[in-house]
């Protein structure tokens, strides 16, 4: 009796590999978040990835703790740099003080605070961190965040516009001067096709908090006020950033966030949400994530939550439960499966 031979099932390789997860850990002051950005260290020191940590509020020493506690330095997979918020001087917290005590409502709001640019814009200062992140421990140039994991596919058409038949690939006409663009940056930061040309790089921010502020603050500055004119430009600021972190980037981005109560439009209940500027985006970031992650500390124990009553989270990986252990592992590590690295 004959065996039937039966032909085993084609199998293909992925032509685009799949973007990084858009992590934000949100939580109240003292929950864990940045603490927790160590097992993301940890997980990439043992995948082979890196870790870029932007920090633009003062959470660099519990990060460090997170190692250098445990008696060990920090891994040579982790760069960071440091660009705060510049806070409003002493002179000039009088003067606003002084025009209060002298104006009247509609003059203040008219008021333009005319230092609100250049070296006390931190806002462009964060964009400029980003466009190239230097490390602060070894003064390494990384190239802009929004390269990293861009393989240059986009500059390429492999079907025919007029026929829809596959061809072999060609470099569309006119992106030829971005194209030529894109191979200096890569060339110049080192950005290989071995390391996804930066895809197996983590760009962290730290935290959304600060940015918000500074974004509100390149628009105000010292004023005392602000009007809703004022709300909507630094809103739609925040929001083109974040959406060229979570949309335009193909590298993992994480991200960590204060929470607010805010009612939601929605179903008319009051729900613990992400703390930004005003009220209007607090439905709006969460979209931009695959995971929003609730921080929670119960007595000296912390926790993850995906199933909290009454907060805004969403997971693809955790699943929805309470009491998860703050370990980035269990993010990462479904996502290099399922992407296949």
């Amino acid at each position: 009796m004959s065996a039937v031979l039966t032909a085993a099932p084609a199998t293909t390789r992925d032509t685009k590999h799949l973007v990084g997860p858009k992590v934000c850990l949100m939580g109240l002051g003292g929950t864990g978040k940045t603490y927790s950005l160590g097992t993301l260290v940890e997980w990439a020191e043992k995948n082979a990835f890196e870790v870029a940590v932007l920090f633009t509020e003062n959470g660099l020493e519990t990060l460090l703790g997170y190692f250098r506690d445990r008696d060990r330095e920090p891994p040579a997979c982790l760069y960071w740099h440091q660009q705060g918020t510049k806070p409003i001087s002493l002179k000039a917290l009088m003067q606003t003080a002084d025009s209060v005590g002298k104006l009247s409502y509609e003059a203040l709001a008219k008021s333009i605070d005319s230092n609100r640019g250049g070296d006390n814009n931190a806002f462009w200062k964060i964009l400029g961190s980003c466009s190239n992140f230097i490390d602060d421990r070894t003064g390494q140039h990384l190239g802009p965040v929004d390269l990293w994991g861009d393989d240059g596919s986009r500059y390429f058409e492999d079907t025919d516009p007029n026929t829809g038949e596959t061809i072999p690939k060609r470099l569309i006409q006119a992106q030829t001067a971005a194209y030529a663009e894109w191979q200096k940056l890569t060339k110049k930061y080192r950005l290989s096709p071995e390391n996804g040309f930066g895809l197996q790089r983590i760009f962290v921010m730290d935290s959304l908090t600060e940015t918000a502020n500074a974004a509100m603050k390149m628009q105000i500055g010292s004023r005392p006020m602000a009007s809703p004119g004022d709300y909507g430009v630094a809103q739609n600021n925040l929001m083109n950033f974040l959406r060229l972190c979570t949309q335009g980037m193909e590298a993992p981005f994480v991200m960590t966030a204060h929470v607010d109560r805010e009612m939601d439009a929605v179903t008319q209940s009051a729900k613990i949400m992400i703390k930004a500027i005003g009220k209007a985006l607090a439905t709006e970031i969460p979209t931009l994530f695959s995971d929003v992650i609730y921080t929670t500390r119960e007595a000296d124990k912390f926790f993850w939550d995906t199933a909290a009553y009454g907060v805004d989270t969403k997971t693809r990986s955790l699943g929805y439960r309470s009491k998860i252990e703050p370990n980035f592992a269990l993010i990462f590590d479904v996502w290099k499966k399922r992407a296949g690295l």
